[in-house]
């Protein structure tokens, strides 16, 4: 959870290359505002959340691809974000072989009504080793 920052236009991801293998093959990242998913005042149907889409396929490694450990992602399509916003982010590990890393790994969200969001950290403790090949 964190502020609002209107409608998302980029999305930056970066890591601290730390760990034994710390180089990051990213695929997608999908930010969902949950705060659009409720029910319609008049009709009492679920409206859907508000989902955004970033493209990344590459690496994040100080070793590969352009080396490049910090990244800043558009928006791969316009969608219009509500006033207050509970986002859901998911992000998809490449399944290239040395993709995944265990690395400590940070996005903030840049949107129309505020630049940029506080720095989220992306491991929420549901995997023992997070950001590992093919795994969301």
């Amino acid at each position: 959870q964190t502020r609002d920052a209107g409608e998302l236009q980029t999305l930056e991801v970066w890591h601290d290359n730390k760990g034994h293998s710390p180089g990051w093959h990213l695929s997608t990242v999908e930010v969902t505002d949950e705060s659009t998913n409720s029910a319609d005042g008049e009709t009492g149907a679920q409206k859907a959340s508000e989902k955004a889409v970033f493209v990344c396929d590459n690496w994040l490694h100080c070793a590969k691809g352009d080396k490049l450990m910090r990244r800043q992602l558009a928006r791969g399509r316009a969608n219009p974000l509500a006033e207050k916003a509970v986002y859901k982010v998911t992000v998809l590990t490449s399944a290239l072989r040395g993709a995944g890393t265990d690395a400590n790994v940070w996005l903030s969200l840049h949107g129309d009504r505020v630049a940029t969001t506080n720095q989220i950290p992306l491991d929420d403790g549901t995997h023992e080793e997070p950001f590992q090949r093919g795994q969301e």
